[in-house]
Parts: structure tokens; sequence; C-alpha cells
């Protein structure tokens, strides 16, 4: 016991057990720093409606951690009125195929059309947002294609 108490009598002694008790901390925090994911948000259209009262802005968020990466693009309407209020109508993984973004084109100044692949991993937030309706179009538009792929992953065949 005595041997005990005269190693800590030591100088440094203290110091070199708060730094052998900071090793792990250190550890997980470096380990934890690496994990971290890393995000990226780029706008990638901003298309004006005919009239001026809206923009539509088709934007890509990517997200990469060590296991995996996913990007997302984004359709979001913006009021001129209110132009710190986004209105988000739809999100599509596209996994970062150029090809998989939504295509944006104003058909009349109340109706976007955005066109999406066939068989897209698509969430449809609103179909209508202060007046201006969004027309969903598929590229191509094959519908008995798009219905086998819904059931074979699983999910509704009365999505978008």
């Amino acid at each position: 016991m005595r041997e005990h108490r005269a190693f800590f009598r030591r100088p440094g002694c203290l110091l070199a057990l708060a730094v052998l008790a900071a090793i792990p901390a250190l550890a997980t925090w470096k380990i934890c720093d690496e994990l971290r994911p890393w995000y990226t948000h780029e706008v990638l259209l901003r298309l004006s409606s005919p009239t001026g009262a809206w923009t539509a802005v088709v934007s890509e968020d990517t997200v990469e951690a060590p296991l995996s990466t996913s990007i997302n693009a984004h359709v979001d309407l913006i009021s001129r009125e209110r132009p710190n209020e986004p209105i988000e109508l739809l999100g599509i993984d596209t996994g970062g195929d150029q090809g998989e973004r939504p295509r944006i084109a104003w058909s009349a100044p109340n109706i976007l059309r955005v066109t999406v692949p066939n068989v897209p991993y698509l969430t449809v937030l609103t179909r209508q947002a202060d007046g201006v309706q969004v027309d969903i179009q598929f590229d191509p538009d094959d519908p008995a294609a798009r219905a086998a792929w819904l059931k074979q992953m699983g999910l509704s065949p009365d999505g978008p």
C-alpha cells in the first residue's frame, strides 16, 4: 500500500495520469469527427414564372458519410412576395445521376411542369401551392412499367 501512495507523490505523476485518462476521449473525438457526414447544397436551376410572381428552383443535396452517400434533388417554389418561405414541392433520390434530376418548365403562368424519370424514388409533397398547379410528367411515360416497378418496390401504385 505504501508503494502505491509513494507513486502518486512523485512529481508529474498526476499529469501523466491525466494524459493517460484523456487518450480514450481524444481517440473517440477523432473517430467521431471522421464519421461526421459531409453536406452540400447546390442550386442547379432557377426559373421565373411568366408573370414573375414565382420562381421554381431545382437544387441538389449531397450527404456523404463513411459508408454511404445520399444525393437528392428537390423542386421548390418561391413567391416574389415571400422569398424567405420556399415551398418544397417534391424530392427525388437521384443517386448522383444527372439524368435523374427533375426538369422544370412553366407551361402557363400558374402551371409548373416537372418532368421526372419513369421509375423514380420520388416523394411528392404537394401538387398545388398558393394557386400554382404542379403538373408531374414522366419520361418516358410508361404507366405499366412504372406500376410494375412500384409493385416490386412495395410502393403504392397510387403514388405520384
